[in-house]
């Protein structure tokens, strides 16, 4: 009976504990919403005064993290893609976007390939001597698209233009929108750069050589900026000779000067499978070389790489002294990696096991580490689907440990879009719910 008893005694010990350790973690963390308008800012892109700047499709806001207020800004000339490794901040505090969201609706408007469609049913139907009265509904909407998917869609941009301007030119209307069109199209190849200072847009006084989506921006102790990877993209609804190439990755870099606002190639072409422009991740580090997480390490100034030791885990984020944190999502390790001396250690492991899909790790400036997002297995179901996981742990570098906020940061269901760590060891995140800061007192 009094072992019972012991045992009992120990059993609520125990939760009494576990729960306390809990509220300490809980006591440490706050959240409080700061938006419940649901805003979608793409990224964030954090100023040399400690201010963001958030982009919205063609606006941007500031966020002020002193004062925790929004306000609005310039607009962009053309709004920037979704993508927030086409912009970086420069030295002199200005920052540069590339690839802006330019995938033309205006061409589906036009809905040039009408003009043409039946003049290409008829030739094609005239070079097989087919009458068309003796196909049946069925047959006619496959040999349209077989005429489309030969006649057209595969053809180059230039062949396409030669095609439709004998139509256009009789139809001065269509002919102004189009024109229109490409005379936009042409301006995505310039840059956009944000100063905010005076707080306005401008275009870089260059054009790319290489019109990129997707393309990484990395910026270099000299202070110019290398643009690597990336697609080039091929718009095959937009007849016109705009696209650069026609292959999948951009095997070439180029290098932009913030002093003459111009672009640059670099002469030297990359191979296809170049670890380099295939890289999932890049870095920075101390020396000012980069480093790319299939194992090598790149000098801009000689324009030479060598081998490193290729990156463990996924998602990762740099920290203050060069190394590289990541996460392997199999064994729920926190492992970091050392480019310079090719070590890698394991950290410690998170609490909340996370599948491979959607989660995120943020630095906080007080050696932490906030992590979320992600699909919770256990949670998901044929009927469910995949459930996102909406607790936060924050891991701790020095200690390898990790704690969990039990609090939910947003409601099931909810979507986590982004989240950036403030300079007072913060984090702001931006949610389909709104916008909601995390701190700690």
């Amino acid at each position: 009976m009094l072992r019972e008893i012991y045992r009992l005694f120990l059993l609520i010990l125990i939760i009494f504990l576990v729960s306390t350790g809990y509220s300490f973690a809980e006591e440490k963390w706050y959240f409080k919403t700061l938006r419940e308008d649901i805003i979608r800012y793409d990224y964030a892109i954090k100023l040399k005064d400690g201010r963001f700047l958030c982009p919205r499709g063609i606006h941007a806001d500031i966020f002020d993290s002193k004062t925790n207020t929004f306000k609005k800004t310039a607009d962009f000339k053309l709004a920037p893609s979704l993508h927030g490794k086409s912009s970086i901040l420069l030295e002199d505090g200005k920052v540069l976007f590339i690839d802006p969201y330019i995938y033309p609706s205006c061409s589906d408007k036009l809905d040039l390939y009408s003009l043409i469609s039946d003049d290409l049913f008829k030739k094609k139907l005239k070079k097989y001597r087919i009458v068309e009265s003796t196909l049946t509904v069925s047959e006619i909407r496959e040999f349209r698209r077989q005429v489309y998917e030969n006649e057209y869609f595969t053809r180059y941009e230039h062949e396409r233009e030669k095609l439709f301007m004998p139509y256009l030119k009789k139809n001065p209307e269509l002919l102004k929108k189009y024109n229109d069109c490409v005379a936009r199209y042409e301006q995505s190849m310039y840059g956009q750069i944000y100063d905010p200072v005076t707080e306005t847009f401008e275009f870089t006084k260059g054009k790319l050589n290489i019109r990129r989506r997707n393309a990484r921006l990395v910026l270099l102790k000299n202070g110019n900026v290398l643009i690597m990877g990336g697609f080039i993209p091929r718009d095959k609804r937009l007849p016109i000779g705009v696209s650069d190439e026609v292959n999948e990755r951009a095997t070439q870099m180029e290098v932009y000067n913030p002093k003459t606002q111009t672009f640059s190639l670099i002469p030297r072409f990359l191979k296809k499978d170049d670890p380099i422009i295939w890289s999932g991740y890049e870095f920075l580090l101390n020396d000012g070389t980069i480093y790319y997480s299939l194992g090598k390490i790149y000098d801009p100034e000689t324009d030479l790489y060598k081998k490193s030791v290729k990156l463990e885990g996924y998602g990762p984020v740099k920290l203050d002294d060069g190394r590289i944190v990541s996460l392997d999502f199999m064994t729920s390790e926190i492992k970091v990696t050392n480019p310079i001396t090719g070590e890698i250690s394991t950290l410690g492991k998170i609490l909340i096991p996370r599948s491979n899909y959607g989660w995120s790790m943020l630095p906080l400036n007080n050696d932490k580490i906030l992590i979320y997002g992600g699909i919770n297995d256990s949670w998901s179901n044929p009927f469910m689907g995949s459930v996102e996981e909406n607790r936060v742990e924050i891991f701790d570098i020095k200690t390898g440990k990790s704690s969990v906020i039990r609090k939910f940061i947003i409601p099931p269901s909810y979507m986590i879009y982004d989240a950036f760590s403030l300079d007072n060891g913060s984090a702001l995140i931006i949610s389909t719910k709104g916008i909601e800061l995390l701190f700690r007192k």
